[in-house]
């Protein structure tokens, strides 16, 4: 169930992270910074969860943010 889980979680980061970022051309600028704000947030947020022993809670916000960064990648190549 974790897995599966975690497999959508990684999903929904990598449309989220495409939907961020509009422009076919990767420019540095607004939408590129807030889904960047947006992994760094999520990063955080697992950082937490493991400093107060959350280790299964920690790898959603993970595959999160690696998944829109995935999508950010894909988008812009």
């Amino acid at each position: 169930l974790y897995l599966v889980l975690q497999v959508l979680t990684f999903m929904f980061g990598s449309m989220l992270g495409g939907f961020i970022a509009p422009a076919r051309r990767m420019r540095i600028g607004l939408p590129y910074g807030v889904a960047l704000m947006v992994e760094g947030v999520f990063l955080a947020a697992s950082t937490v969860l493991l400093r107060f022993n959350y280790a299964i809670a920690a790898r959603f916000p993970i595959a999160f943010a690696m998944g829109c960064q995935n999508g950010l990648s894909t988008y812009y190549s």
